[in-house]
């Protein structure tokens, strides 16, 4: 059976109630620090939230208006401009060319001219190519390829005699008839000066840098052939400052027009 508790001192009783009034009251108090540190990191992680968009979409714009433009990928790899290059002359598909008055035939690239209006001559004319002069200086020039019959003057020699500015070469004939030798002399020959003024069909004779390459030599071919150059100030190579040109000995072996020529020779048939 309970017993009921009987306080004799009120003061104590009264100080129960205080004690109880104080302690909740320190409680609610020490509640209201937790609150506020809640309510200042709550704060602290919008703030960090906000600078972090801030600062991100800062640098986004920097390397957005900074950066160069992309090619529109739809038109295709962009690509430099075409630089300017000198014109090549291409070499045309070969045509052949016969002579029944010099009883000869030949092979020539088809955008060259081939004249034989006049009796007892023939002349292959290219036309207008770069070829290096005795200076190495490119320059506007034609080539003619002539076949004269035999006793005629040889081109280039007059008062002048003609000396080899470099050594003989041989080639082979690609169809030579039964009246024809299979190989042939080439000579480079100059007058007075240090290139190449004109290239001769020399036959069995052949010459060394330097040496004389007589006339004579060169008139005993049937028919006689030569090489020579043509300056040119106009597209006809006929203008005031056209006329005999000289070139460079090293170019005879790497121009296009100049291989042509030699394709050209090595075709040849004398029936």
């Amino acid at each position: 059976m309970a017993k009921d508790i009987h306080y004799t001192d009120p003061s104590r009783q009264s100080g129960v109630l205080e004690y109880d009034n104080e302690t909740a009251a320190e409680y609610v108090n020490s509640l209201q620090p937790i609150k506020d540190g809640r309510r200042r990191k709550k704060r602290n992680r919008i703030l960090a939230v906000v600078l972090f968009l801030a600062v991100t979409c800062g640098v986004a714009g920097y390397f957005f208006l900074l950066k160069p433009d992309k090619p529109d990928q739809r038109q295709g790899p962009q690509t430099a401009p075409p630089q300017p290059v000198e014109e090549q002359v291409q070499i045309a598909k070969p045509k052949k060319f016969v002579s029944q008055d010099m009883n000869l035939s030949f092979e020539y690239p088809g955008n060259w001219n081939v004249d034989d209006s006049m009796q007892g001559l023939i002349q292959v004319e290219s036309p207008v190519v770069k070829l290096a002069d005795g200076n190495g200086e490119q320059s506007d020039a034609k080539v003619v390829v002539s076949f004269l019959s035999t006793g005629s003057e040889v081109p280039g020699f007059g008062e002048s005699s003609a000396t080899a500015t470099r050594d003989s070469e041989k080639i082979t004939y690609s169809a030579p008839s039964q009246n024809q030798r299979a190989k042939t002399y080439l000579s480079f020959a100059a007058f007075g000066r240090s290139g190449i003024d004109a290239v001769f069909i020399t036959g069995d004779n052949g010459y060394q840098t330097d040496q004389l390459i007589p006339e004579s030599d060169i008139k005993k071919g049937d028919p006689i052939i030569s090489v020579t150059f043509n300056s040119c100030d106009d597209a006809d190579c006929g203008g005031e400052g056209s006329g005999a040109y000289t070139i460079q000995p090293d170019e005879w072996d790497g121009n296009e027009a100049l291989q042509a020529v030699q394709a050209l020779l090595k075709s040849l048939r004398v029936e």
